[in-house]
């Protein structure tokens, strides 16, 4: 049960001899368990994208993060980090994320809608957001500010 699982234990040994009880005692036990598991080629970023390029797939002892490592047969196309890693650390799935839909200081199309009217300006992302988010936008040529809501890949809606 790798929920609960603890690599040290103690386990009940029970000597017999010739078929009769001697006795009974506790033995402290260490399990060990390798995978295959993503680690870090070389320094990692905050916010840096997963790629062949720093990551490698090395058998490593897992057993005191077991159910936090991500495992060689992992999708992590897409994805990002959410702290630094150095190189040779296992990546541990609780720091990525899919990529956001926009990216900070990224292009973005940013869409002005009405019942009966749509207009579409060129502005840039201050935030990072994923579809459903509510980012702040700087629209270029007006120098003006908005939060709009991300729609698709660089692409925000403000509703008026």
């Amino acid at each position: 049960n790798l929920r609960y699982f603890s690599p040290n234990t103690i386990l009940r040994v029970t000597v017999f001899s010739n078929n009769k009880y001697v006795k009974s005692f506790g033995v402290p036990v260490s399990i060990r368990i390798s995978d295959n598991v993503l680690v870090a080629k070389d320094f990692i970023e905050n916010g840096q994208a997963l790629s062949t390029s720093n990551l490698a797939v090395e058998k490593k002892d897992i057993s005191l993060k077991v159910d936090k490592v991500l495992r060689a047969d992992f999708n992590w196309s897409d994805m990002i980090t959410r702290k630094q890693f150095k190189a040779g650390d296992i990546i541990d799935k609780r720091f990525i994320e899919s990529a956001p839909e926009v990216v900070k200081n990224s292009p973005v199309s940013i869409i002005f809608q009405t019942a009966n009217l749509k207009i579409s300006l060129d502005a840039q992302a201050m935030e990072d957001g994923k579809i459903g988010d509510f980012i702040k936008v700087k629209c270029k040529k007006y120098q003006k500010s908005y939060r709009a809501k991300v729609i698709s890949e660089n692409t925000v809606l403000v509703n008026i």
